[in-house]
């Protein structure tokens, strides 16, 4: 099981999620893979306990994205094992947010650390963090 959350998980970066192209396949593969019941929760200080609900409103969101830059990606650095929870598979991916803004054209970059929970091969669940270390105690584990 592990090997096989690990491997859907890591399918999903790797889009330039700015790019109107790449989203519709970033999109088309969530569709896929996306549980009909996902859950993205997206890093409550940074956005005060917003959820997406939906592969719907995660187009709204990304689609917020590409207006505001003309580059966003995902780079993953660690995929971690986070092992058997209540409600799936664990995996944490540890990496950094990268792009450019469209208006400035500056570069940026910040950490990130996703919590995954699949279930029965599909992805179920997203918790986003800007914060690793608050991305590995939720998942239960120590190390950064």
């Amino acid at each position: 099981m592990a090997e096989e959350a690990l491997a859907l998980v890591e399918r999903i970066y790797g889009f330039n999620w700015a790019s109107v192209r790449e989203r519709r396949e970033g999109l088309a593969l969530a569709t896929d893979v996306f549980h009909p019941e996902f859950r993205y929760q997206l890093d409550p200080s940074a956005f005060k306990g917003r959820t997406l609900k939906s592969v719907n409103s995660l187009e709204e969101f990304l689609t917020g994205i590409g207006e505001d830059f003309r580059d966003f990606r995902q780079r993953p650095d660690r995929f971690i094992d986070g092992g058997e929870a209540e409600d799936g598979h664990l995996v944490v991916v540890l990496g950094e947010f990268v792009g450019k803004g469209r208006l400035s054209g500056l570069p940026f970059c910040s950490p990130f650390g996703h919590v995954w929970t699949v279930s029965d091969g599909r992805v179920l669940r997203l918790e986003g963090y800007l914060d690793q270390e608050v991305a590995m105690a939720v998942a239960g584990l120590k190390e950064v």
